[in-house]
């Protein structure tokens, strides 16, 4: 039994009872799964074949909520350590925290930088209190350190800076 990538794959493993596989599934490229289940606007929700054949359209956006609350406390794999380049991410926002998760999982080392006190871009400043419950986010977000991507808080870089930092590393992705 394989299961299918996307949707349709977490889905039958949620039928099927094996939610953590499921989890796993998103997790594979989307850090974010309980913010994504608390803003996303669910444009894949109205277009569901679903809806127009069946009954009603899947609440992908409500599995991923419960899914990644379910799992939320657990404590995260391991990032693989593949590969000796160590990248630099400017920008701990939900591109900054995906490119890091999505290279993290191929095996570099990872380090992201941010202006602010902690990661999360607009999600922790511009989203109100009502609409995403920041503590979920903070520790959705604090997975990923514990899973061995490095964070550097309250780094205000400039492009001048840009030229030093590929002295102590080999790439920069600037999210």
């Amino acid at each position: 039994f394989f299961p299918l990538a996307g949707p349709q794959g977490y889905i039958n493993l949620l039928k099927a009872g094996k939610r953590k596989e499921a989890y796993e599934i998103i997790a594979e490229k989307n850090p974010l799964i309980t913010v994504c289940g608390y803003i996303c606007h669910h444009p894949c929700e109205e277009v569901c074949k679903r809806g127009t054949l069946v009954d009603e359209p899947m609440k992908i956006r409500s599995l991923k909520r419960y899914l990644g609350e379910i799992f939320l406390d657990d404590p995260p794999a391991a990032y693989p350590k593949l590969h000796d380049l160590h990248i630099a991410v400017i920008g701990a926002g939900p591109a900054g925290l995906t490119a890091a998760h999505c290279l993290a999982k191929k095996g570099y080392k990872v380090t992201v930088f941010d202006q602010s006190g902690e990661p999360g871009g607009m999600l922790m400043r511009g989203i109100p209190d009502f609409r995403l419950n920041k503590q979920d986010a903070r520790r959705e977000m604090e997975r990923l350190a514990k899973a061995g991507i490095r964070f550097e808080f309250n780094a205000k870089l400039d492009p001048a800076d840009l030229d030093d930092m590929l002295k102590h590393y080999d790439r920069i992705v600037v999210a």
